[in-house]
Formats: C-alpha cells, sequence, structure tokens
C-alpha cells in the first residue's frame, strides 16, 4: 500500500461514512495516482471504498465510492457509482 499518512485515511473514511452511510464497513483500498501539476506540485492518492448491498428484489448492487486527496488530507475529488 502506499504511503498515506493514516490519519488522512481516517479523516476520509468518516467523511465517506457519514455521506454515504450504506459503506459503514468499508475499508478503502488506497493507490498512489502520481503529482498534482501546477504551481506547487503535490502527490495525490484515490481511496476506493466498495461494497456489495442487497436489494429488495433479492438481487445485490455493487455501491463504488472513489474519492482523490492530495497528500495532506485536501480531498479534491468524489465520484460514486449509483
Amino acid at each position: 500500500m502506499p504511503r498515506l499518512d493514516p490519519k488522512v485515511v481516517s479523516k476520509v473514511e468518516r467523511m465517506v461514512r457519514r455521506r454515504f452511510p450504506e459503506l459503514a464497513g468499508a475499508r478503502p483500498k488506497v493507490a498512489a495516482k502520481g503529482t498534482r501539476k501546477g504551481k506547487g506540485a503535490r502527490e495525490v492518492y484515490v481511496l476506493t471504498f466498495q461494497k456489495s448491498l442487497p436489494l429488495p428484489n433479492g438481487r445485490r448492487l455493487t455501491r463504488v465510492v472513489r474519492v482523490t486527496v492530495e497528500r495532506s488530507g485536501r480531498v479534491l475529488k468524489i465520484v460514486s457509482s449509483r
């Protein structure tokens, strides 16, 4: 796993839990994305949360949330599946 401060990961986990309560308990996969271009280039990471949820008709839905974050903990983007 790339080196991202565990405090930053915990912060992002709390934010995702608040915004997407159905993902409670999902642990993120952390991947280094590279560096952010422009003034003061910084390391960027992607945290991917994924969980399979039951639907009323007996089928299952895989919910995926990707959070792009700087090493400092600043969230740049959140993308969610339906």
